[in-house]
């Protein structure tokens, strides 16, 4: 008996398929453990919130930190999150590749 197996897919593969138009523009997607997900839509509740956050963490966190929001991370392999809000140092950006690829598909499409 033959067994289906997922394929799973990789970062630079889910970032080709965007840039090949692949996907919707409409479509708001995550790449978790090689699996590209399509993850529910934010409303205004949400994205005041985010907002809120991002004040809030813009006043706590001072150089070298830096707060980014809504922007793809590459953390490894087979994993491409788009968190709300990240905070990261300017020496993680120099030093960790992630933060400097960050992308979000919906921006790669609409460029």
């Amino acid at each position: 008996m033959e067994l289906t197996r997922r394929r799973r897919f990789t970062v630079d593969e889910f970032g080709a398929m965007s840039d090949a138009g692949v996907f919707s523009p409409d479509e708001h997607l995550e790449l978790i453990d090689g699996e590209i997900l399509e993850v529910s839509k934010e409303g205004p509740p949400h994205r005041r919130t985010v907002n809120r956050l991002t004040r809030m963490l813009t006043s706590a966190f001072e150089d070298p930190y830096v707060i980014q929001v809504r922007a793809n991370v590459d953390l490894g392999t087979f994993d491409s999150p788009e968190p709300d809000v990240i905070v990261f140092t300017e020496t993680a950006r120099t030093t960790d590749p992630s933060p400097t690829r960050a992308r979000s598909c919906s921006q790669s499409r609409s460029a």
